[in-house]
């Protein structure tokens, strides 16, 4: 099985019984993939063959679960939830000096590529206006628990942290995440906008795949999607001057 060009031939997936772990189940089984370990909420199956990624998408309680599976069988791990708390976050940092950790706010490729615009978008305005506004608008369905959600956050966070954030919870899944930069008689909208769950599913596969083959250490989803941008730049440009072959560490 090839995932962006790496060899993944068998996954592990906690809370697959979860709304996003069956999404991520549902997938693997498209693919033909197999998924060697699984584990849910009263219960776990646990294969003899070792999974080259663990995906969870569970809730941070189980954490402990999943930090047990990895250390046991080596396997890099992609943290799939949101808004796992100070604790969680520090017991994820630790595992991280063992195997490859990716923590992946936000799943989706299309996100990615509106946070790199975004950083851009504020960064110019910021330039040329002295009067510019900027809005998140983070729509989520009334089942979304937090507020604002850990996507809005991050957008925030790549814009110099000064955005508006309205977070309203109604209508469809997944969700909508609309930013508005405002300059006096102006407006420059960015949106992005999901509305089926196996896009999720499959930025889960393509970062596992990306994760596979790395070296211990703490990543973002952000990362593995630059990886993957650049090293599709170096394949298809002759430049000698691009470099694919950065390895990110360590974020800050």
């Amino acid at each position: 099985m090839v995932v962006n060009t790496v060899v993944v031939n068998t996954v592990a997936v906690v809370g697959s019984t979860g709304r996003l772990g069956s999404a991520v189940a549902r997938e693997c089984a498209r693919r033909g993939l197999p998924i060697v370990a699984e584990v849910w909420s009263g219960g776990r199956r646990i294969g003899a063959e070792r999974p080259d990624v663990v995906v969870d998408a569970s809730h941070p309680a189980a954490l402990d679960d999943t930090a047990e599976l990895c250390r046991r069988t080596g396997s890099p791990l992609l943290y799939c939830v949101s808004n796992p708390g100070g604790e969680r976050l520090r017991l994820l940092r630790d595992l991280s000096a063992e195997i490859p950790v990716a923590l992946a706010t936000n799943l989706s490729p299309l996100h990615w590529i509106q946070v790199r615009t975004a950083a851009l978008a504020a960064q110019l305005a910021g330039a040329i206006t002295d009067d510019a506004e900027t809005m998140i608008v983070d729509r989520h369905p009334a089942t979304k628990r937090d507020a604002p959600s850990a996507t809005a956050r991050l957008l925030r966070e790549t814009m110099g942290g000064h955005a508006d954030i309205t977070s309203v919870r109604y209508g469809p899944m997944v969700s909508d995440h609309h930013i508005v930069f405002t300059a006096g008689p102006e407006t420059l909208e960015l949106n992005h906008s999901v509305r089926d769950i196996r896009a999720a599913a499959l930025g889960a596969l393509r970062l596992a795949g990306e994760l596979v083959g790395l070296p211990a250490g703490w990543f973002t989803a952000a990362q593995l999607y630059d990886r993957i941008a650049e090293r599709s730049a170096g394949e298809s440009s002759p430049d000698p001057s691009v470099d694919s072959s950065h390895i990110p560490t360590r974020s800050r």
